[in-house]
């Protein structure tokens, strides 16, 4: 729960979708630069890697689908909260 929390405190202070947008971006490319400088691609073969680049580009979809989320989010909790009770 507690984790819960923090993700909650960080959605605060992202106010604008574009802030968490440069977060998913930033991460995105930790990610990618560590899986693409792997020395496994010329063991795996072009079939693997192509197979293997696909399921990345994939799971960069459903990311980026959770950042418009959570970006929709957290401007609706941000704008529910300058309204007042």
């Amino acid at each position: 729960m507690e984790f819960m929390t923090k993700a909650g405190n960080v959605l605060e202070r992202m106010k604008t979708p574009l802030a968490l947008a440069g977060l998913v971006v930033l991460v995105l490319y930790g990610i990618y630069y560590e899986i693409l400088h792997l020395d496994i691609f010329a063991n795996v073969g072009a079939e693997h890697t192509f197979a293997l680049i696909g399921q990345i580009t994939s799971y960069l979809f459903w990311l980026a689908l959770l950042a418009i989320v959570l970006a929709a989010c957290g401007y609706f909790i941000s704008f529910r909260g300058k309204q007042g009770p």
